[in-house]
């Protein structure tokens, strides 16, 4: 009887490692060549049932002939070789409990002599698919070496200012991606000024939620507009660049280079630039950060140097980034005539200026996008920058009134200097989940966290005569310590819930927002006295006039609150939801109690997505969006700027939030046959209590004073059409490009 037992036992274990091992997934894997040894790159493989030669599994052979079937289980198998003008081969395999290694495969030529086949066709210039304008790079033909900036101004609705910012049909675009990976972040002059435009094959102008949203699929009432430059077939492997330089007239001098290496969907792109005749191939970001900045007029000298990659296994990992080092220096002179007509008199300034910017910019930004598999997908960005401001300015300007007999009103001399430095650093993480047991359920989570620390030391030297004033004399000598420093940390939680069976495409969005942040900001200005040494400042034993200082702690509490029903059908997609934001904002001044604020406003916010497809190629989409935006703090502080004492800024604290309408709609159609693309654009924005500017005159010293008011009224209105249709004979294309613009805005 024990005899027995022992026996049923080793046949159980047998019976489960016989059933084990017919379901282990294993890898079949092999090389495939010519007759005469030459690898095929990309030769179609696939894995066929022998018993009745089913299609099983289907692969492409690598670059270098190799080919992998992965998740194989045990049985017997026909592996089938394809190359254009080559035989099939065939070779029988059995897959037991191991992985398999198929002997070479080599694939002889064809005998079949083909009669000469011609083929004629057309390459569609413009075409129009949903939220995307495809054009094709070679109908737009540019001069030798251009760089792809030149082909966007040969582009029907694609603007460029003479900044180099870039707008499509009215909308500013934030970042170039090549081939759909993104290209130095969020800068898309170092694209479009340094990237060759031979390597365009096609370039896509794409209207798209946010990254945030793309991600999760929950509307975060954030959208962009974007470029995507498909690259040449030719290039998708391999290395390629330019190099180019030149020298002129008046010592102008030019000279830049990109190297790129693509290679199975990865990038790496190594850039740099530099010369002197204003050919700034990336975004001064100097201009943002501190007050002293003397604009972007002038003649600039340049360079840089940047590194940008993307690579990874297929989707499943990706990691990306760039890292770029910038240096400007911009010397701008001014002369400026200007008459001021008022409703009882006039007067004329004439202003003569220099100044001169130098500033130094580093800055870094990463991305990790990692699938762990099709229900799962982790985003991770960190970035940095360090960013060092010189600025200069001197400036001198006489003011007279009168129509016949001009009368000198006032005469000013300003000499300013400053010196500031800026740090910062973030990251955002972002997780989304989709249940594998229930369809069309899914939950992300969103956190951000970012800090900035800006600190700026200015002198300013200001005289100012007024010869209506008993000739009077304001002078002004002062030295100022401005500092700003703040961090954020926000989190943003999300669920889509389907409503019954998920093939009906019924589905609740909610998404709840919470941001703080703490701002702090000080500045302090100091009266220098009479022949003080200016090598020790701040003055020794001297206070910070409490007039025109300031020291703000600064916080902000805002929420955002979003419910929205979601309908995905056949031909009908739409959204439509309500975002309720509540927001608190606290000030306190540690110099002047009067100026504190605690407030708190409640904001709401609905909003409206629709689409509806015709065919596959004709659809109609309409959006209505309603934002809420609070005034800037600067707008609200009531403490006077007077850092140009003829042109004093003050702020307003009884504003209110604004709240803007915003409607698009929009038609597009491609016809394949005849390879016509129409698109027909509107939009329409119209802003309750706009915050405008308000400045009053002193026709005494010339001098003005702006301040911050709610106005309504204020609207703007855009409509664009744009066709492109070859001929018959495929020789010729018609095309246009029309659009209107109509506003109105008000101001004192």
């Amino acid at each position: 009887m024990n005899l027995l037992k022992h026996f049923r036992a080793i046949i159980a274990v047998v019976l489960l490692m016989t059933g084990t091992a017919s379901v282990l997934a294993l890898d079949v894997r092999g090389k495939v060549s010519d007759s005469d040894g030459e690898i095929l790159p990309q030769a179609t493989m696939r894995l066929l049932s022998a018993k009745d030669s089913t299609f099983i599994k289907g692969v492409k052979a690598n670059n270098n002939g190799v080919y992998v079937f992965s998740g194989v289980k045990s049985g017997r198998y026909i592996v089938e070789a394809s190359y254009i003008g080559l035989k099939n081969a065939y070779t029988d395999i059995t897959v037991g409990s191991s992985n398999v290694t198929v002997p070479d495969m080599k694939l002889l030529e064809s005998s079949i002599e083909l009669k000469e086949v011609v083929v004629k066709g057309v390459k569609t210039a413009v075409k129009v698919m949903e939220d995307t304008v495809e054009f094709n790079a070679d109908s737009y033909k540019t001069q030798p070496n251009a760089v792809v900036e030149d082909l966007l101004k040969r582009l029907p609705g694609v603007e460029v200012d003479s900044e180099g910012k870039i707008t499509a049909n009215g909308k500013t675009v934030s970042k170039i991606l090549v081939d759909g990976k993104e290209f130095f972040s969020d800068d898309p002059k170092v694209a479009s000024k340094n990237l060759p435009v031979n390597m365009v094959d096609k370039l896509q102008v794409v209207d798209r939620k946010s990254d945030l949203a793309r991600l999760t699929g929950v509307d975060d009432g954030e959208e962009e507009t974007v470029i995507n430059l498909t690259v040449k077939p030719g290039m998708k492997n391999g290395y390629f660049g330019t190099v180019e330089g030149g020298y002129g007239t008046d010592k102008r001098y030019m000279g830049t280079f990109n190297v790129n290496r693509f290679w199975n969907n990865n990038q790496v792109t190594l850039l740099g630039n530099f010369n002197n005749i204003n050919e700034l191939g990336f975004t001064d970001s100097n201009g943002g950060r501190f007050r002293r900045f003397g604009g972007n007029n002038g003649v600039n000298t340049s360079q840089a140097l940047g590194l940008n990659f993307n690579v990874g296994k297929s989707d499943k990992l990706r990691v990306g980034g760039d890292v770029m080092y910038s240096h400007s220096d911009r010397d701008t002179r001014m002369s400026r005539d200007r008459e001021y007509i008022l409703s009882d008199s006039s007067s004329y300034e004439q202003t003569k200026k220099y100044s001169r910017d130098r500033g130094h910019n580093v800055r870094a930004d990463f991305r990790v996008e990692w699938k762990p598999d099709s229900f799962n997908t982790i985003d991770f960005r960190p970035n940095f920058s360090y960013n060092h401001n010189i600025s200069n300015s001197l400036d001198s300007t006489f003011v007279r009134a009168g129509d016949i007999q001009r009368t000198l009103v006032r005469r000013s001399f300003n000499d300013q200097n400053s010196d500031g430095k800026s740090f910062e650093f973030g990251a955002r993480l972002i997780y989304n989940h989709s249940f594998r047991s229930k369809r069309g359920r899914s939950f992300s989570v969103m956190l951000n966290y970012s800090h900035s620390n800006v600190r700026e030391y200015e002198n300013s030297y200001s005289l100012n005569r007024f010869y209506l004033l008993n000739d009077s004399i304001d002078l002004y000598d002062q030295y100022g310590d401005n500092h700003t420093w703040s961090d954020q940390a926000s989190a943003r939680l999300s669920w889509t819930e389907p409503i019954g069976n998920v093939a009906k495409g019924n589905f609740l969005t909610f998404a709840y927002n919470i941001s703080y942040r703490w701002n702090n900001a000080d500045r302090l200005t100091y009266d220098i006295p009479n022949d003080y040494d200016l090598d020790i400042l701040p003055p020794v034993g001297v206070e910070p006039n409490p007039d025109y200082s300031n020291q703000f702690r600064n916080n902000y509490f805002n929420q955002d609150i979003r419910v929205s029903y979601k309908k995905v059908g056949k031909d009908l997609n739409y959204e439509v939801g309500l975002a309720l934001v509540p927001q608190m904002t606290k000030s306190i001044d540690y110099i002047k109690s009067e100026n504190n604020m605690d407030r708190w406003v409640w904001n709401y916010a609905p909003f409206l997505r629709m689409r509806y497809k015709f065919n596959k190629r004709r659809s109609l989409q309409a959006n209505y969006r309603g934002r809420s935006s609070q005034p800037s703090m600067s707008q609200m502080q009531p403490v006077p700027d007077i850092s140009d004492p003829m042109n004093i800024k003050i702020g307003n604290p009884n504003l209110d939030p604004s709240f803007a309408h915003n409607i698009n709609i929009r038609f597009q159609d491609f016809n394949m046959d005849s390879q016509r693309s129409i698109m027909i654009n509107g939009d329409f924005s119209y802003t309750q209590n706009s915050i405008i500017s308000m400045t009053t005159f002193n026709p005494e010293t010339s001098g003005r004073e702006t301040t911050y008011k709610n106005v309504n009224g204020v609207w703007s209105s855009r409509l664009m059409n744009m066709m492109s249709m070859p001929l018959k004979n495929k020789k010729w294309t018609i095309s246009n490009h029309i659009f209107g613009n109509a506003s109105q805005n008000i101001g004192y």
